[in-house]
Order: structure tokens, then C-alpha cells, then sequence
């Protein structure tokens, strides 16, 4: 079942190593990295994720992107 891009900010917050092992994540950078930045995340698709036990088993999943939104001073 897919969750939210706002369920899965509060997984990723609440318990990383646990998300991160079912949920592939993308970041992308910050152009302007000497300043703090607004970033937000979004659904991205479908993935796929190797099980648990080692195997060429995969398990369908959703992945996410954390992406820049915006200087957090500043125009956005």
C-alpha cells in the first residue's frame, strides 16, 4: 500500500534505518550550498528492493526524492 510523501518524511525521521531498508531514496542537491535551503519530498514511482535474506528475489516498492524547493532566506 503507498504511503505519503508526509508518512514517509516521519518514517525516515522516526526510524532511517528501517525506512531506508524497504524505501529507495534520491537526493538531489543544493546550487547554492553555502546557504540554508528549503527541500521537500515527493513521491517519485515505483522501485523495486532486494528482500531481506539474500536472494535475486525483488520486492516492488515506492521510491521518494528529496529535491531543492527553495532558499529558506530569500526568494524561494
Amino acid at each position: 500500500m503507498p504511503i505519503t510523501p508526509g508518512q514517509a518524511l516521519t518514517q525516515l525521521r522516526t526510524n532511517p534505518q528501517a525506512f531506508l531498508s524497504k524505501f529507495p531514496v534520491r537526493i538531489f542537491g543544493d546550487p547554492t550550498a553555502s546557504r540554508v535551503s528549503n527541500f521537500r519530498i515527493e513521491d517519485d514511482g515505483g522501485s523495486t528492493r532486494p528482500g531481506s535474506i539474500v536472494s535475486l528475489r525483488r520486492h516492488t516498492t515506492q521510491r521518494f526524492a528529496i529535491r531543492y524547493r527553495g532558499a529558506a532566506f530569500g526568494n524561494p
